[in-house]
């Protein structure tokens, strides 16, 4: 093949992934697969939760390929978290995609590692959590970091991963299935980082094609849509028999349904008070009458590193209109003052517990129309909830789940909405997780269930003008 063939077939390749794995490697991605190596080309990070047998480490390996053959001087790091599934998983499928392909590949390849030069290479080890030093020294302009299995993968790990993707080229893919929020992979999704997908058992070939969904498995339908295809599209992906089998052992509701089946991070055995795909939904909604009576939902300080947060609801739609730190209470006060001065809420709630009592009576004081909540106190659905905050936010969960909340892309609110836990007592009654045995406090979440409270509901409906970013804090 001439140079000038060579120099086209380099620049095709690095500019569509897709037809270099179809043309070169001879293989034939799906959709999802293809939304996920156009990702990697095309941004830094690249994050997807998949569920069971989709195809996973098959798109990791022929994205290492993609990457490493079309980028010239480059370096790809796979690993995870066993040997089993660097060497047995993740490297028996580079080996066998580099030894189908259509065309000779070159380099030297072994169980894990393709070098095409001295410098020019991909490896694979474990991310072994007592060993990040392992991850350094390895540096190069283009460098893509495949972590396949994520949730098994340390914060010590992930941070050692992030310091080698210094380079002016540098992806990172991380990979698996969904099954702990609590891991830097579930960090990912809850800070709404990089590009994110998510591979259900219903977007594979074998239900997508079929037109089965989570509908026909309920109502065995999917029987009479198999039987009248000509077999599954993709055998070797998971299969509509398989699911039906695991709705009737798990249920539906089950964390391990949740992240083997539908590709979402499990409630786990606290039990979580929103999915996280409930919230992404939440954030990702367009209000649909952002205009209404607009109320405030202030939770003060307690802490030096805590937040002071100010949130605006309109109709249904809630903000994240302010937050600071390292005020004191009169300077609080004026904060809070001159927002309100600005916007015109009907009510601010204020939660009127600790440092919280003497910002309300300031602004009480001053003819604000401010509202104390006590959120330690009675609710008042005595026989469900243990306290009023417990109350608030599963108002908050129902806002949610029946499609009447935006809540704005605010990452820091999505973490915390997506860390708070509810259990029952032994009386059968609702309570949340105490905010002592929390990492870090909710401020924001706090402010948003203020600012949900019933009291906010005895003003009067104003209208609200859309003139500005400022003056109309739910439409960020």
């Amino acid at each position: 093949m001439r140079a000038d063939e060579l120099a086209s077939l380099a620049e095709r390749g690095r500019a569509d992934p897709a037809w270099w794995v179809r043309e070169i490697l001879g293989d034939d991605p799906w959709r999802k697969q293809v939304e996920i190596l156009e990702g990697v080309r095309d941004h830094r990070e690249v994050n997807v939760r998949s569920c069971h047998s989709a195809g996973k480490s098959w798109v990791a390996s022929r994205a290492a390929l993609w990457f490493l053959f079309n980028h010239p001087g480059s370096l790809v790091i796979t690993t995870a978290p066993t040997a089993r599934q660097v060497r047995g998983i993740l490297w028996k499928e580079i080996g066998a995609a580099y030894h189908r392909a259509r065309i000779p590949l070159g380099g030297d390849i072994t169980t894990t590692a393709l070098r095409l030069g001295p410098d020019w290479l991909a490896l694979g080890f474990t991310a072994a959590e007592h060993d990040p030093d392992r991850f350094q020294g390895f540096h190069s302009t283009s460098t893509l970091v495949i972590v396949d299995e994520a949730c098994g993968v340390s914060t010590e790990i992930d941070q050692a991963v992030d310091s080698i993707l210094s380079g002016d080229h540098s992806r990172l893919l991380r990979i698996g299935n969904p099954t702990d929020p609590q891991t830097p992979f579930g960090l990912a999704f809850r800070q709404r980082r990089g590009e994110r997908f998510a591979i259900s058992a219903f977007d594979t070939p074998n239900f997508s094609e079929l037109g089965i969904d989570i509908e026909s498995i309920r109502d065995g339908s999917w029987r009479e849509r198999l039987s009248e295809s000509d077999g599954l599209p993709t055998p070797n992906l998971v299969n509509p028999q398989w699911v039906a089998d695991k709705w009737r052992q798990w249920g539906e509701t089950s964390p391990m349904f949740q992240a083997r089946i539908l590709a979402e991070f499990p409630e786990g055995g606290e039990t979580m008070l929103l999915s996280l795909s409930l919230i992404e939904s939440a954030a990702d909604r367009e209000p649909v009458e952002p205009n209404g009576r607009l109320v405030f939902g202030v939770d003060i300080a307690r802490h030096g590193s805590d937040e002071t947060v100010v949130v605006a609801k309109s109709g249904d739609s809630v903000r994240v209109l302010e937050t600071w730190t390292g005020v004191d209470t009169m300077g609080t006060v004026g904060r809070v003052v001159a927002l309100a001065e600005e916007y015109k809420p009907v009510a601010i709630n204020v939660d009127e517990i600790g440092l919280g009592a003497g910002v309300l009576d300031r602004l009480v004081e001053i003819g604000l129309p401010a509202v104390g909540i006590n959120v330690a106190r009675a609710p008042r659905d005595r026989e469900r909830f243990e306290n009023l905050r417990a109350e608030l936010f599963w108002n908050i969960r129902e806002e949610i789940e029946e499609g009447r909340l935006s809540i704005g892309s605010d990452p820091v609110l999505i973490d915390q909405l997506a860390t708070i836990r509810y259990e029952y007592t032994s009386r059968g009654k609702i309570r949340l997780e105490s905010k002592a045995n929390m990492k870090t406090s909710p401020d924001r979440a706090d402010a948003v269930a203020l600012a949900l409270s019933p009291s906010g509901s005895i003003a009067e409906d104003i209208n609200i003008p859309d003139i500005g970013l400022r003056s109309s804090p739910w439409s960020f």
